[in-house]
């Protein structure tokens, strides 16, 4: 048996060395009764993997991925582990294919209706939206001395929960900048600023570093940060079917650009594979939230159903990665005439190319609920696969209404319930987000 369990009162540990699973493992007899007393279960996401624990903390050790873990054991340890669905109360321990929606349904209603969730922040998420105060002449100094700049005007620029991290400059010489936080892998930051430094014609120039020219990014203490101008265009009034259109050529182009002999220079310098946000963990803990907060989800849980009944998951995965942007929403790109000009460039990573049609389909800027435009789908296709090298799939056609309701309920999921807790703000944009969506699917 792949399995290692060490049961005791407080600790649960698990190794999976072979990660298959094809069958339910029932590790003990019969489930506890845990009497609450005052508790509440914590929610944690680590990449793809989702845990619910009853006061307790989890570990996860060498790759896990696609896990979904409910348990009120003190101490959760996972190593290796991969596509299940863990339950241990008391004595009782079951492990089960994360595959079985059924049995996760009934047990995940049946456990976390008794307590309070509290939704516990991503790291990586946490991570940006924690980012040092720093000392606007230290910024100065570090811009003179790094990139030779003799700055005139520093101002600290804010956006959505993001309080620090990027600083407006504007230069004697009257050019205006943007020094902004880009995270903390070294090598990816470094093939990102290849990239922007290629593809200038979609981003905004980069500023190479003069006291140490052969890296882009400085070291602030809470990240890594780069130089780059500071674009004045038009920014997107509106987003419309002409908006569609633009957007479905700009991310055309730029894919031909990524995924030739480009790409695969960018490849070997170091750009990450992006984690499964669509797994099966994701649409099973999804399902969980919506049941236990929101009271009308009896209407959203027909959509969730179906995309689980449609594979949508598997079906994902099935499909080759490639190098995407992965954030081309209205707030982060400018109107550079012939194409779009994207103002952030942070979220390059190789995944399913049909990710990238996510945010110019259903997002209008930040903190600001999602709106899918009518007739958006069939014209970015369209768009898309008349400028593309790489035209959509007929599988990647029927794929793409069923990932945007699937982001669409996630968007729900995560402002609505995991951090804003406004249980019922935000429920009829979403039914007729899905419904816009599934109606265009219906035209294509």
């Amino acid at each position: 048996m792949p399995i290692n369990p060490l049961r005791g009162d407080k600790v649960l540990r698990i190794e999976d060395k072979n990660s298959l699973f094809d069958k339910p493992i029932d590790l003990g007899t019969t489930p506890q009764k845990i009497e609450s007393g005052g508790y509440y279960w914590n929610f944690f996401r680590e990449g793809s993997n989702h845990a619910y624990l009853l006061n307790g903390i989890i570990n996860y050790e060498g790759i896990c991925e696609n896990n979904l873990i409910v348990s009120s054991r003190e101490i959760n340890l996972l190593n290796g582990v991969k596509n299940s669905f863990i339950f241990s109360r008391g004595q009782y321990v079951e492990i089960t294919p994360i595959s079985d929606f059924e049995r996760i349904k009934k047990i995940g209603f049946e456990i976390l209706t008794e307590n309070e969730i509290n939704y516990n922040v991503p790291l990586a998420v946490k991570k940006r939206e924690e980012l040092f105060d720093h000392d606007l002449n230290k910024v100065k100094a570090i811009l003179e001395k790094s990139y030779g700049v003799n700055t005139r005007r520093i101002n600290l620029i804010s956006s959505g929960r993001t309080k620090f991290g990027k600083y407006f400059i504007s230069d004697v010489d009257g050019k205006e900048y943007v020094f902004k936080y880009k995270g903390t892998n070294k090598k990816e930051i470094e093939s990102h600023s290849e990239i922007i430094f290629e593809l200038d014609s979609y981003f905004p120039k980069i500023r190479k570093r003069i006291d140490n020219p052969s890296f882009y990014g400085i070291n602030m203490g809470d990240g890594l940060y780069g130089l780059e101008e500071f674009v004045r265009m038009n920014s997107i009034k509106e987003r419309d079917l002409n908006y569609i259109d633009k957007v479905g050529k700009t991310i055309a182009l730029l894919h031909n650009s990524l995924n030739n002999s480009l790409g695969s220079e960018i490849l070997n310098l170091g750009v990450s594979k992006k984690g499964e946000n669509f797994s099966e963990s994701n649409l099973a803990s999804m399902y969980l939230d919506i049941t236990k907060y929101c009271s009308k989800s009896n209407i959203l849980i027909p959509f969730l159903k179906d995309l689980i009944n449609r594979d949508l998951s598997v079906r994902m995965r099935s499909l080759p990665d490639r190098i995407i942007n992965g954030d081309v929403n209205s707030s982060n790109v400018v109107d550079g005439g012939s194409n779009l000009i994207i103002i952030d460039s942070e979220t390059f990573g190789l995944d399913k190319k049909l990710k990238e049609f996510i945010s110019p389909l259903l997002l209008k800027g930040e903190n600001l609920e999602p709106r899918y435009i009518n007739g958006g789908l069939p014209r970015i296709i369209k768009q898309y696969n008349k400028y593309s090298q790489e035209p959509l799939s007929e599988e990647e056609i029927s794929i793409l209404p069923l990932l945007l309701q699937a982001a669409t309920l996630k968007y729900y999921v995560v402002r609505n319930i995991r951090r804003e807790h406004e249980k019922g703000k935000g429920l009829q944009g979403t039914i007729e987000n899905i419904e816009g969506i599934r109606g265009d699917a219906n035209v294509y």
